[in-house]
């Protein structure tokens, strides 16, 4: 791989100084902010692996295709909690499902329910989400 394939932006940085998967720090010049308003795919804090994970996760499109997908399962199931919409989109772990309901959120296309409900997957009181 070359460094302009897996370069990966350090969080809150969108150009400057940025780390190819070798550790080496490569300069870039500005680009374009993403239009999305989402938040960065990984944390300053995560391990080299996370953060190159999270960088093709967000150039392949496959961020925005759960997303969508996200939305699709809350439309036909509102009211549930995400564990409860894990169990009915067995395309998505409950893990991704989990991280794509506040991206979703940002976006304006779901929002959490003002009460919360006891869930019948793990019996503890969990927050419920609606497509808007």
């Amino acid at each position: 791989m070359t460094d302009q394939l897996d370069l990966f932006v350090v969080h809150g940085q969108r150009a400057g100084t940025v780390f190819s998967s070798t550790g080496k720090a490569v300069n870039r010049p500005p680009c374009e902010e993403q239009t999305t308003g989402l938040r960065e795919p990984a944390r300053r804090t995560d391990p080299l692996s996370s953060k190159l994970a999270a960088a093709d996760v967000e150039k392949s499109g496959l961020r925005r295709h759960q997303i969508e997908h996200v939305v699709a399962v809350v439309k036909a199931y509102p009211g549930m909690t995400s564990r409860e919409l894990s169990m009915m989109c067995p395309t998505l772990d409950r893990y991704t499902l989990a991280r794509r309901l506040p991206d979703a959120e940002k976006l304006g296309l779901v929002t959490r329910a003002e009460k919360m409900k006891r869930c019948s997957c793990s019996g503890r009181l969990a927050l419920t989400w609606r497509a808007n």
